[in-house]
């Protein structure tokens, strides 16, 4: 609205528009014929409407500021609402396929299906390299390298070897004439291998308790094998090896294995291994290594008795009779 002014020629107060000219007299019918004026004197330069403020006009303008899309063309009045249309073209591509996703995220997880993890040996694909690392153990083959036979595990060669008379450790690859050679070398890689199934041991003690089941029973020092476990008992008393039965538990001294087999009600025989479940029947049976043997002709007895008596034997001097110088007679002894 213009500026009110008065004007008139009787020097009276009128009130005129200043978009027809009308002149009112009294400021309200004014006011109210403002509000009915049509009259625009402000017009857009786009498209010819008229305004009748120049307020109106500006508010007007603004609709010709058209924010266009530059990938489609699509117009739009506000920034805002041009920034999310613009999303709608904002597509991340999988450069295997093609497909597109509206965000980046979606689109790394898809490109996980085009990873495929290829076996070098026979093509065939897979999804993991897990598990392509477990196809690939197929086609690890172990070689025979006197018959060409193959295995799929090292331990089975090394099995297999035996018959050629190589014994192959599977550790290092080095091979030994004999099985007992391989034995004593496989204690550097703390393995320890049945003879009998090829078993292998972390512990000695365990191997040994093993073996009794091929009735073998293999001193792990040496590689001697007995046939019974007292034989074998006795036998490691060379190595200071005193070895619970029962248990496997080893002692360096005779005395701690002796303590220790309380535990399980064993007594044992020191002279022959032999054990016994109650101490009366060790010391009945010990009576057996007490032997009393002759000096003079080694006839051996029981009892320290009957070889007393049986000395006497030999003590007695058998009289012979002689002639004395008187020609009286004289006795002789003699064995």
């Amino acid at each position: 609205m213009r500026k009110i002014t008065t004007m008139g020629h009787t020097k009276k107060k009128t009130f005129s528009c200043e978009k027809c000219g009308k002149e009112y007299r009294v400021l309200g019918c004014l006011k109210t014929h403002l509000k009915l004026c049509t009259i625009e004197d402000f017009e857009c330069e786009e498209c010819g409407e008229g305004f009748a403020t120049q307020a109106a006009l500006n508010v007007h303008k603004k609709a010709h500021t058209i924010r266009k899309c530059d990938e489609c063309g699509e117009g739009f009045a506000t920034q805002a609402a041009l920034n999310v249309h613009k999303k709608a073209h904002t597509i991340h591509k999988c450069d295997e396929c093609g497909e597109g996703f509206s965000r980046k995220a979606a689109l790394s997880v898809h490109k996980k299906v085009h990873i495929i993890h290829e076996c070098d040996e026979c093509g065939d694909e897979f999804a993991t390299q897990a598990a392509l690392s477990v196809h690939e153990k197929v086609h690890i083959i172990h070689e025979c390298d006197e018959c060409g036979e193959e295995f799929a595990e090292k331990a089975a060669l090394s099995v297999h070897k035996t018959v050629h008379n190589v014994h192959e450790c599977y550790e290092c690859g080095e091979e030994f004439p004999k099985k007992a050679a391989l034995i004593v070398h496989k204690k550097v890689h703390n393995i320890h291998e049945c003879d009998e199934c090829g078993e292998e041991f972390a512990e000695k003690a365990a191997l040994s308790v093993h073996k009794t089941v091929h009735n073998v029973h293999e001193c792990y020092e040496c590689g001697e094998e007995f046939p019974k476990k007292p034989a074998l008992i006795v036998h490691k008393k060379v190595h200071n090896i005193y070895e619970c039965y029962e248990c496997g538990e080893e002692f360096a001294e005779k005395p701690a294995l002796i303590v220790h087999k309380k535990v399980h009600n064993i007594h044992e025989c020191d002279e022959c291994g032999e054990e016994f479940a109650k101490k009366p029947a060790l010391n009945v049976h010990k009576k057996v290594h007490n032997i009393h043997e002759c000096d003079e002709c080694g006839e051996e007895f029981a009892k320290k008795p009957a070889l007393t008596v049986h000395k006497k034997v030999h003590s007695v001097h058998k009289m012979i009779p002689t002639a004395n110088a008187d020609g009286g007679p004289a006795l002789e002894s003699y064995w």
